[in-house]
């Protein structure tokens, strides 16, 4: 790697003054002119036709002036492309805004309407009259794959959404290699973020012009953009984000949903319309991570070397199909994690369940497959009686390997795992440690050393996953990459305009040390376009944090 001037380097944070000193600009700070504001009523049932709803007391409280319910949503909106996550569908589901004929989790938006201010659309919310035909909840993968259970989707015939399989290298020789077979059944729960501010939105639609205007705290401005023009179908849509209060992967996804309610209302008020979660809706129903369930089984010689892996999963995704599979194609990019294994296959099942949906929260699926192969090094040590560091130091990929290529495609590009693990030892005295271990042991006290390693990948390539199962080769979607444009102003000094908004990566640090290795210029001397607007910046695909 070229030797850098500033990247890597130790700078001061062009962001971070305004943050510490509560300058930032976040979407509630923003108001318009006669600007209204908008709640959501959600589903109380985790499943439950809806047979009627009746907005009459609401749309005559004081302070009111529109109200959308499910039907309204399906007669003026179209449903959402699936994207590549749903590729995979068995038939076609449609999918709105809001709840349409049943709702699915506790928590799914079911109507909204928009008032003069907070409080009156509080108070009027409450005198919308729904009624609910509750139908059983199916909560667990197991029970939801019966024959017997309540469906979801009744158009897929089956709470089992998606499934598909992978296979590289030869398995079936590296199994009948193996001197012993490592089996495990591995499980990972649910968990989800919360982010200091909550999903926020306001909508501003010209009539005239058909212009449509949103403030968003979304990561994704494509998500956005490209979910008001197909649901609404219009073709001049603006997204500005401004500074965001953490994101964790929640605001990607299903904060499309609550941007085209809200736009929605702004269209049919003729004015601005504000919405902001508050904490208890964000609790609610802000997504989660995948539950996920393995079936893992390793082939290995007696020395601890791993010839083969495989592996069956189950998700479960909740009550929506959007993200059916990303947490399984995510492990393609961690697929083998820092070992030189080159026979993996996995099998993969998507369930629906009347849970919060799935979001790509905290690692997507990566976190998941470092934890298959850390958990099994240590199983494989457990049963051939060998040193956890040992099974681990067999397999890693050396040096001299580099660049190397995993089982999937994915480059690593650079690293010393042995030396770095070497250096981590030492940095613990480990060889101390598993002393103070025997002593602490044989006093009836147990003392555990843990030894991980992991990977963590760049940037996902979409284009790629696109070509791993056919059904995704028409999906939309690019490679892994933002765009990025820079204008010299007439003081001599740069401004950026970057493809993705910033939520806690120090964009406007980390991409002025970028530009000024590449221009040669001082990085004090370059500015970052803030907030993100689409009108300004190029094509960008996601900022994570």
């Amino acid at each position: 790697m070229a030797e850098t001037k500033y990247v890597g380097k130790t700078t001061r944070s062009k962001e971070g003054p305004r943050h510490v000193t509560g300058r930032g600009h976040f979407t509630d700070d923003f108001t318009l002119p006669g600007m209204l504001h908008a709640v959501i009523l959600r589903s109380p049932h985790a499943h439950a036709r809806i047979v009627s709803i009746d907005p009459e007391g609401a749309q005559n409280a004081a302070g009111v002036f529109a109200v959308i319910t499910p039907e309204e949503i399906k007669q003026k909106t179209n449903p959402f492309k699936p994207g590549r996550y749903a590729a995979g569908l068995k038939r076609p589901i449609a999918e709105y805004a809001s709840a349409l004929g049943k709702a699915r989790y506790v928590g799914e938006p079911v109507a909204a309407l928009a008032a003069r201010t907070r409080g009156a659309a509080e108070d009027a919310l409450e005198l919308i009259s729904v009624e609910y035909d509750p139908l059983p909840a199916v909560v667990d993968t197991a029970e939801a794959v019966r024959p017997t259970s309540s469906l979801l989707f009744e158009e897929l015939g089956s709470n089992l959404a998606w499934k598909g399989s992978l296979h590289y290298g030869d398995i079936e020789a590296a199994f009948k290699q193996a001197d012993r077979i490592v089996k495990e059944k591995l499980k990972i729960h649910r968990y989800s973020s919360t982010p200091l501010e909550p999903f926020a939105c306001i909508a501003s639609f010209d009539a005239a012009s058909k212009k449509l205007t949103v403030w968003v705290n979304a990561q994704v401005p494509e998500v956005i953009y490209d979910a008001l023009r197909e649901a609404l179908g219009l073709e001049d849509v603006r997204v500005i984000i401004p500074d965001i209060g953490g994101g964790f992967g929640q605001k990607i996804h299903l904060i499309r949903k609550y941007v085209v309610m809200i736009s929605l209302l702004a269209i049919e008020t003729g004015r601005p319309v504000k919405w902001i979660e508050d904490r208890s809706e964000h609790m609610m129903a802000a997504g989660h991570s995948c539950a996920q369930e393995f079936d893992v089984e390793a082939a290995v010689k007696t020395d601890g070397t791993v010839l083969g892996l495989k592996f069956k999963e189950i998700d479960d995704v909740g009550g929506s199909i959007s993200t059916l599979t990303i947490h399984f194609t995510n492990k393609l990019n961690n697929l083998s994690n820092t070992y030189k294994v080159k026979n993996i296959s996995l099998e993969g099942y998507s369930v629906v369940t009347n849970k919060c949906p799935v979001i790509p929260n905290r690692g997507i699926g990566k976190p998941g497959m470092c934890f298959i192969w850390e958990r099994m090094m240590d199983r494989i040590a457990q049963e051939l009686k060998l040193s956890p560091v040992e099974v681990r130091s067999i397999n890693l990929v050396q040096p001299s390997e580099m660049p190397y290529t995993t089982p999937s495609g994915n480059i690593y590009d650079s690293g010393d795992y042995p030396g770095l693990l070497k250096r981590a030892l030492e940095k613990i005295d480990y060889e101390k440690l598993k002393e103070e271990q025997r002593r602490e042991r044989e006093r009836g006290r147990l003392l555990g050393i843990g030894v991980v390693i992991g990977v963590e990948p760049g940037g996902r390539n979409a284009a790629r996953d696109m070509a791993i199962f056919p059904e995704m080769k028409e999906s939309p979607g690019a490679g892994g990459v933002n765009g990025a444009t820079i204008k010299l102003e007439k003081n001599g000094t740069l401004t950026l305009f970057l493809g993705s908004p910033n939520c806690g990566q120090s964009h406007e640090t980390t991409t002025a040390q970028v530009a000024a290795d590449i221009l040669g210029i001082d990085p004090e001397r370059i500015s970052t376009s803030t907030p993100f607007d689409s009108d300004l910046a190029p094509w960008g695909v996601a900022a994570a944090n």
